[in-house]
Protein backbone atom coordinates (compact mmCIF):
# COMPACT_ATOMS: atom_id res chain seq x y z
CA UNK A 1 0.00 0.00 0.00
CA UNK A 2 1.50 3.35 -1.29
CA UNK A 3 2.08 5.67 1.82
CA UNK A 4 0.90 8.82 -0.20
CA UNK A 5 -2.70 7.60 -0.74
CA UNK A 6 -5.28 7.59 2.06
CA UNK A 7 -7.93 4.95 1.79
CA UNK A 8 -11.49 4.67 3.34
CA UNK A 9 -13.33 1.94 3.92
CA UNK A 10 -16.94 1.93 3.23
CA UNK A 11 -20.08 -0.41 4.16
CA UNK A 12 -22.74 -0.75 2.38
CA UNK A 13 -26.38 -2.60 2.63
CA UNK A 14 -28.33 -4.12 -0.47
CA UNK A 15 -31.46 -3.77 2.78
CA UNK A 16 -33.06 -2.90 6.12
CA UNK A 17 -30.19 -3.43 8.62
CA UNK A 18 -33.60 -3.71 11.03
CA UNK A 19 -34.46 -7.59 11.63
CA UNK A 20 -38.15 -7.86 12.04
CA UNK A 21 -38.65 -11.29 10.80
CA UNK A 22 -36.86 -14.71 11.25
CA UNK A 23 -36.07 -15.15 7.44
CA UNK A 24 -34.69 -11.52 7.20
CA UNK A 25 -31.02 -11.42 5.86
CA UNK A 26 -28.69 -8.68 4.00
CA UNK A 27 -25.45 -8.53 1.75
CA UNK A 28 -22.78 -5.89 3.62
CA UNK A 29 -20.21 -4.80 1.35
CA UNK A 30 -17.01 -3.46 2.10
CA UNK A 31 -15.94 -1.04 -0.71
CA UNK A 32 -12.24 0.71 -0.66
CA UNK A 33 -11.74 3.83 -1.82
CA UNK A 34 -8.66 6.05 -2.84
CA UNK A 35 -10.31 9.60 -2.23
CA UNK A 36 -13.41 8.86 -4.61
CA UNK A 37 -12.19 6.27 -6.48
CA UNK A 38 -13.42 2.24 -6.21
CA UNK A 39 -9.87 0.21 -5.73
CA UNK A 40 -11.46 -2.71 -3.94
CA UNK A 41 -10.71 -4.79 -6.79
CA UNK A 42 -7.24 -3.63 -7.17
CA UNK A 43 -7.02 -4.92 -3.47
CA UNK A 44 -8.34 -7.98 -4.00
CA UNK A 45 -5.97 -8.55 -7.28
CA UNK A 46 -3.11 -8.00 -4.45
CA UNK A 47 -4.21 -10.79 -1.67
CA UNK A 48 -6.30 -8.66 0.59
CA UNK A 49 -7.98 -10.05 3.11
CA UNK A 50 -10.81 -9.03 4.86
CA UNK A 51 -11.12 -9.56 8.58
CA UNK A 52 -14.97 -9.56 9.58
CA UNK A 53 -15.72 -8.81 13.32
CA UNK A 54 -18.80 -9.07 15.57
CA UNK A 55 -20.16 -7.15 18.33
CA UNK A 56 -23.21 -8.52 19.65
CA UNK A 57 -25.52 -8.73 22.47
CA UNK A 58 -25.26 -12.94 23.93
CA UNK A 59 -23.62 -14.06 21.22
CA UNK A 60 -20.42 -15.93 21.53
CA UNK A 61 -18.32 -13.40 19.03
CA UNK A 62 -15.02 -14.97 19.25
CA UNK A 63 -16.56 -17.98 17.72
CA UNK A 64 -18.05 -16.19 14.90
CA UNK A 65 -15.21 -13.38 14.55
CA UNK A 66 -12.91 -16.83 14.24
CA UNK A 67 -14.55 -17.93 11.28
CA UNK A 68 -15.19 -14.58 9.71
CA UNK A 69 -11.46 -13.34 10.28
CA UNK A 70 -9.01 -13.50 6.95
CA UNK A 71 -12.01 -14.10 4.13
CA UNK A 72 -10.92 -13.49 0.30
CA UNK A 73 -14.24 -11.29 -0.35
CA UNK A 74 -15.27 -8.08 0.47
CA UNK A 75 -18.96 -9.18 0.91
CA UNK A 76 -20.37 -10.73 4.15
CA UNK A 77 -24.18 -12.20 3.87
CA UNK A 78 -25.52 -11.87 7.32
CA UNK A 79 -28.56 -13.70 8.44
CA UNK A 80 -30.96 -13.24 12.08
CA UNK A 81 -28.57 -16.42 12.89
CA UNK A 82 -25.30 -13.48 12.69
CA UNK A 83 -27.72 -11.38 15.11
CA UNK A 84 -28.64 -11.61 18.62
CA UNK A 85 -31.13 -8.70 19.46
CA UNK A 86 -28.14 -6.59 18.19
CA UNK A 87 -24.96 -6.61 16.57
CA UNK A 88 -22.60 -4.50 15.21
CA UNK A 89 -20.20 -5.36 12.42
CA UNK A 90 -17.27 -4.20 11.41
CA UNK A 91 -14.53 -4.76 8.19
CA UNK A 92 -10.42 -4.35 8.21
CA UNK A 93 -8.53 -4.96 5.39
CA UNK A 94 -5.50 -6.04 5.21
CA UNK A 95 -2.28 -7.15 2.31
CA UNK A 96 0.46 -8.13 4.25
CA UNK A 97 1.39 -6.01 6.75
CA UNK A 98 -0.67 -2.64 6.23
CA UNK A 99 -3.82 -2.76 7.93
CA UNK A 100 -7.23 -0.50 6.46
CA UNK A 101 -10.04 0.10 9.15
CA UNK A 102 -13.39 2.20 8.50
CA UNK A 103 -13.56 5.31 10.90
CA UNK A 104 -17.58 3.67 12.20
CA UNK A 105 -19.14 0.46 12.28
CA UNK A 106 -23.21 -0.31 11.45
CA UNK A 107 -25.11 -1.72 13.66
CA UNK A 108 -28.01 -4.19 13.15
CA UNK A 109 -31.18 -4.85 15.49
CA UNK A 110 -34.00 -7.19 15.30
Amino acid sequence: IDDAYRYQLVLTYDKSTIFSDAKDQCTVTCTIYDYSQDVTQAFIEKGAKFTWVRSSYGGNDTEWNTAHSQNQTNVLKVTTEDVIKNATFSCSVSIDEDLLQPEESEEMII
